[in-house]
């Protein structure tokens, strides 16, 4: 083969042999971690420092990615964080949450923010696609037992977590979890396209971008169907 063939052979070959050491790596430190829960405080001070490193910086993403599936499959997937003022309990195999607890990366802190110094005990709080519940949570954690948090997710896959994390941080009382969709107008035979990666569930639309299609984050043979209403109509339906 010419050169050039020869040259760029080598280059995959290595590239082959240092994301296999690489990996090989992240799988014994996945399961170094496993075994000793106590580690992962100083693992995650270290996968913070190494993000501004990008071979390093995979590294870790490819070892914290291996040990949440090994703490999903024991069932073991669930820790209190510390976010602002209230301490919720999330299954950290949600993406929402796994960066904040294994690398000290804040999920949304403009949002977050608006939410824990926003709201008050009695207040009331709509999550509009609230995926599996990191700001239902965190609203319902903030407007105490005298508000009310109103959450909308039309995925019942998704919802099932969003339920869960209700349940375990015991904020049911307040909070109403409902399948539908809102949008711009009332529906009841809309099609919602669905993540298809694993990872991320929470790009599922209504109307998917052209982008996202193209990447294969959503396909247009993926999509279920969901009830659609307006704010104002489900407002006026749940007046009392």
């Amino acid at each position: 083969p010419p050169p050039a063939a020869r040259w760029r052979a080598r280059r995959e070959g290595a590239s082959a042999m240092v994301k296999a050491v690489r990996n090989a790596a992240a799988s014994a430190a996945a399961w170094a971690l496993y075994r000793a829960p106590a580690l992962e405080t100083p693992y995650a001070y270290a996968a913070h420092a190494a993000l501004a490193v990008p071979g390093v910086h995979t590294l870790f993403r490819e070892t914290t990615d291996r040990l949440v599936a090994r703490l999903v499959a024991g069932n073991r997937a669930l820790r209190r964080l510390r976010i602002g003022p209230v301490s919720p309990l999330f299954d950290i195999s949600a993406f929402t949450v796994k960066g904040q607890y294994f690398a000290h990366v804040a999920y949304e802190p403009g949002a977050t923010g608006a939410v824990l110094n926003g709201l008050r005990d009695g207040d009331v709080f709509v999550d509009i696609g609230a995926n599996s519940g990191y700001f239902t949570v965190l609203a319902a954690l903030c407007v105490g037992a005298r508000g009310r948090v109103y959450a909308f997710e039309p995925n019942p896959a998704v919802r099932r977590q969003l339920e869960r994390h209700v349940e375990l941080n015991q904020i049911a009382d307040r909070v109403t979890v409902s399948g539908l969709a809102i949008a711009a107008e009332d529906k009841d035979d809309a099609r919602l396209f669905v993540s298809c990666w694993p990872a991320n569930d929470g790009i599922a639309s209504l109307t998917p971008a052209a982008e996202t299609l193209a990447r294969g984050g959503l396909r247009a043979d993926v999509s279920i169907p969901v009830s659609v209403r307006t704010f104002d109509t489900w407002a006026q339906s749940a007046r009392p």
